[in-house]
């Protein structure tokens, strides 16, 4: 398994660069991908894989088919790499990537988005608030428990007058889901840090409709 990490100096990076991964296993340097912020293109000569980070895409955005797309455009690019995110508010993290290793094969690359979420309980929606782990600290009355179906950490809080969890990512949590994922077979991830996933990533399910891509 090859894991790309995204750079915390590379958050207010204004044109497309690229990572170096790293071998899960071995520990030893292995492939390269594009990232690419809101406005940016990618650079015409590279061979790789390339990650747009702006999901509030332009309507005519360049694709090619080493471009990762969402699950909701899978079947629109056959050829392509097919990405998905860790967070999830049902099931289990298991059962997700299992199930999506299970449609997409070698196609499959996970995202790794810290989780920095309040769901108010109940929460029939299944959609959490985004909330700064700074920001819910203060607000988190007992000490946090470990979610073994989403491989995170919750808390009991009370956030904009509603009482419910407040679930996060810790470095450990972080390696856990790696683990997983080596386990299951994943064979690419991108891990975000938690600035870069809170403005690379849409809560809703609509991103299909978002990302309406040009193939190049």
């Amino acid at each position: 398994m090859i894991v790309y990490h995204f750079p915390q100096e590379a958050a207010q990076e204004a044109s497309a660069f690229t990572v170096v991964g790293q071998d899960y296993a071995a520990g030893t340097v292995s492939g390269e991908l594009m990232l690419v912020p809101q406005g940016a293109l990618p650079a015409s000569e590279f061979s790789g894989c390339i990650f747009y980070l702006d999901t509030q895409a332009p309507a005519h955005l360049p694709i090619c088919t080493r471009t990762l797309v969402p699950e909701t455009l899978a079947a629109s690019f056959p050829e392509n790499p097919v990405y998905v995110s860790s967070q999830l508010s049902g099931g289990t993290l298991r059962m997700r990537l299992e199930n999506a290793l299970d449609t997409f094969s070698d196609r499959l690359w996970l995202v790794i988005e810290p989780l920095t979420d309040f769901f108010p309980l109940p929460c029939p929606s299944g959609e959490g608030l985004r909330a700064p782990l700074a920001e819910m600290q203060p607000l988190c009355g007992a000490a946090p428990f470990r979610s073994e179906a989403f491989l995170c950490s919750c808390l009991p809080a009370e956030y904009e007058a509603q009482r419910g969890l407040f679930l996060f990512d810790t470095g450990e949590t972080i390696h856990e889901k790696l683990a997983l994922a080596a386990e299951i077979g994943i064979q690419n991830v991108l891990v975000l840090t938690r600035a870069a996933s809170s403005s690379f990533f849409e809560r809703n399910a609509s991103v299909g409709a978002a990302f309406s891509p040009l193939f190049l």
